[in-house]
């Protein structure tokens, strides 16, 4: 009897307590950030101690696939889940802003009770102009460093509603080129970490007559010679940036958030990635892996640390737009019907198998699915065989072996850009915003940094 009344009692005082509070949810979103420079992505230089430490609680995404090698466009994605076709917002010509009819993550959530902030370093594209604030209660926007962007979002923690949970959006620029004579800039704690070594023609920027960002569009234009010793100073010098923002993303994650980390969900990935001469080019401007494959850090909260099964790496090809319905299924929003994007909780807490998401374009311009990519520029139609050339060096598209394959993507990613197309005409068919899009925007600061080509 005595056993029975202690088993009565202990389910009683179960049944009294208070269920645990709905989750939190914090987005990071690391500007020109190539995943394979990360440590935990394997990178033989110590650039991510602390995002390798996130992740070792978390799912990492091996193959997660931008939609895009420029920052509005590929942000418009992460927010609706939608391709670029069918999205519509661009920088392109006179600019156009995301339509009302497409909704945005942080709609998702702000309709669903949270508080919802945004604190972004990108002053031009990222902005209301373009309909990025959509959905937050509080969002700022303006070109500043990692320290300035963290302690907005700092204080937003510390004056937010706490009976209330949060949707925190941060996105930091501090790994892109930069305006100034160095063309990759750390702060002072990381300048000169990887680099001091170097003795070259370069070591003394202020000199140059060609510098920053200019200085990698030039080289881009073969107009500046780099020898294999100054290509790998560059690669240094990018490599402190993100060992900067690191560090100062470490370091909000253990102080101002530290004490929310049992209830909230952290996301970390990137808009696109950076080229380093790897196919001719530097800055970012096609759509091989170095630039579309970008880092994906998903962790879940410490009171619920198998919510998404074991930590791992995930070798399964993901989307970008997969991010915003997988988020929204975790905080059990429902799916919103203008969302090309799937949930990927089930097959990740494993009561579903087989990976949901599907092929991968890339402004309709590549097609990245089965292991293999189908690039399409101004050079011509080629293939590729991920798995025995990652480097993307040798076109298969003619051996007689993959031609079928050759055809059917080729079709595929035809097919799916009209499909896309007709989506984005309906979207703003539903009516155009008011807001004006790039024609109100100076782009005398994108120049500088490398943008405009």
């Amino acid at each position: 009897m005595r056993a029975v009344a202690v088993a009565l009692l202990a389910a009683l005082l179960a049944g009294c307590a208070e269920p645990p509070p709905p989750p939190s949810f914090l987005v990071v979103s690391l500007d020109t950030t190539r995943a394979d420079h990360l440590g935990v992505y394997g990178h033989q230089q110590d650039t991510t101690p602390n995002l390798d430490a996130l992740a070792a609680r978390g799912v990492i995404f091996d193959q997660l696939v931008s939609v895009s090698e420029n920052t509005l466009i590929s942000h418009a994605s992460l927010f609706t889940g939608l391709v670029p076709a069918a999205h519509g917002a661009t920088h392109v010509g006179e600019g156009r802003a995301l339509p009302p009819a497409a909704r945005t993550i942080a709609q998702d959530f702000r309709d669903a009770g949270y508080q919802t902030a945004g604190f972004v370093a990108h002053g031009d594209w990222l902005t209301p102009a373009f309909g990025m604030d959509r959905g937050f209660d509080t969002f700022t926007s303006a070109y500043r460093d990692a320290d300035a962007v963290l302690a907005e979002a700092a204080a937003w923690l510390e004056a937010r509603d706490r009976s209330r949970p949060f949707f925190l959006f941060i996105h930091l620029f501090d790994v892109h080129s930069d305006a100034g004579p160095r063309p990759y800039e750390a702060p002072g704690d990381q300048a000169g970490r990887f680099t001091r070594g170097y003795a070259g023609p370069w070591s003394s920027w202020e000199s140059q007559r060609v510098q920053g960002s200019a200085f990698l569009r030039a080289v881009s234009e073969g107009l500046v010679d780099v020898s294999a010793v100054d290509l790998e100073y560059l690669r240094d010098q990018y490599d402190e940036g993100l060992a900067a923002t690191d560090a100062r993303l470490g370091a909000f994650l253990d102080g101002p958030a530290g004490d929310l980390m049992d209830d909230t969900y952290v996301l970390v990935t990137a808009d696109h990635g950076e080229e380093f001469l790897e196919h001719g080019r530097m800055l970012h401007s096609s759509f091989y892996d170095e630039v579309v494959r970008i880092p994906g850090i998903l962790v879940p909260p410490r009171r619920d640390p198998d919510r998404l099964g074991p930590p791992r790496v995930v070798k399964d090809q993901v989307r970008l737009i997969d991010l915003r319905p997988t988020l929204a299924r975790l905080a059990g929003i429902p799916r919103s019907a203008a969302c090309q994007g799937v949930p990927l909780v089930d097959w990740l807490d494993g009561t579903r198998t087989s990976c949901p998401s599907g092929p991968a374009t890339v402004y309709h311009q590549a097609l990245r699915m089965d292991g293999f990519k189908l690039l399409r520029d101004k050079e011509g139609v080629r293939l590729y065989d991920l798995e025995r050339d990652p480097g993307e060096t040798r076109d298969i598209g003619q051996v007689p072996e993959h031609r079928e394959r050759f055809q059917s993507m080729l079709t595929l990613l035809n097919e799916l850009r009209d499909r896309d197309t007709v989506l984005g005409e309906q979207l703003r068919a539903l009516g155009e915003a008011d807001t004006p899009g790039a024609d109100a925007v100076d782009t005398s600061q994108l120049e500088a940094i490398g943008y405009t080509r």
